[in-house]
């Protein structure tokens, strides 16, 4: 790595993940000024004849990471696919908006989850935003509980299979309101997509899957001032003397430890992996993990 930063700093903004979440920031700031990096602790997903192998990637697990993980003290191998762009190289495209009340508050048998901050109407916009930049293809208006729209879908649904379209026949014939699920996909005149069998938890052999890679990553990286590094896994988060703002993050840099400094952090690993860094982060000030007060 080579710095490139201002005021000594490694970089202005270090980004730890490159998932859907990191992948987003990095595109927000690629025409900021900021020097930018991303880092991954895995490689670019390689496009091989073992993509679209159901044999390879599920009984195999070619693209799972060797991990061993525990809990109530049983040893496991997760679930866990450590590439850039995250695990959206494995989802299955579907692009759903949050409805109105899932902003709200919920009372379970075991309490009351809070209502958000936040509503659907302060978030509509980056929803729409984010339409546009994954490509997703649906029809405005035709799921029921769908939250109101600001703009239309950029691209018409996928077309129906045969049978499938004779599924919804048969439904709409009972009073159903079936609609096409909004998904993520290069399809159409001059696109990549294929309409494969494979999608859904299997990589895409030709790019065609809208992914945070895809979507997100390569467009910033269009620009100067972003750089990703692979291979660099992120250990503990350093803070100041008071305990109060990150400063420098521990990393192993293919194989070589080292120290990265940034005016600004964003940890976005991962639900897991995020929490578990934090954890790693303790120190006198944080003895229980960074984060952990609450």
């Amino acid at each position: 790595m080579t710095a490139m930063a201002h005021n000594g700093l490694d970089c202005d903004v270090l980004i730890i993940g490159s998932g859907v979440g990191g992948s987003a920031v990095a595109l927000q700031l690629a025409d900021s000024g900021a020097s930018v990096w991303v880092l991954e602790r895995g490689p670019v997903l390689p496009r091989e004849a073992q993509n679209w192998d159901i044999e390879a990637v599920f009984a195999e697990r070619r693209y799972q990471t060797d991990e061993v993980w525990y809990a109530s003290g049983r040893a496991f191998r997760p679930g866990m696919f450590y590439f850039v762009g995250g695990h959206t190289k494995f989802y299955g495209t579907a692009m759903l908006r949050f409805r109105q009340r899932d902003f709200e508050a919920v009372e379970h048998e075991e309490g009351i989850s809070p209502a958000w901050p936040l509503r659907y109407a302060d978030l509509e916009p980056w929803y729409a935003l984010a339409e546009q930049l994954f490509g997703v293809r649906g029809q405005g208006g035709a799921d029921p509980t769908e939250p109101p729209r600001s703009t239309a879908y950029a691209h018409p649904p996928v077309p129906h299979e045969p049978l499938l379209s004779r599924i919804e026949q048969r439904l709409r014939a009972q009073g159903l309101r079936p609609f096409p699920m909004p998904c993520a996909i290069d399809l159409g005149p001059g696109g990549h997509c294929r309409r494969c069998a494979n999608c859904d938890a299997v990589p895409c052999m030709v790019g065609a899957k809208g992914d945070a890679e895809t979507c997100l990553l390569r467009p910033a990286l269009a620009h100067r001032n972003v750089r990703l590094h692979t291979g660099v896994r992120v250990q503990r988060l350093l803070t100041d003397a008071g305990g109060r703002r990150v400063v420098a993050a521990e990393v192993v840099d293919r194989g070589v430890a080292r120290r990265i400094t940034a005016g600004l952090f964003v940890l976005s690993a991962g639900a897991i992996n995020s929490a578990a860094l934090l954890l790693r982060s303790a120190n006198a000030r944080h003895p229980r993990g960074l984060a952990n007060g609450s």
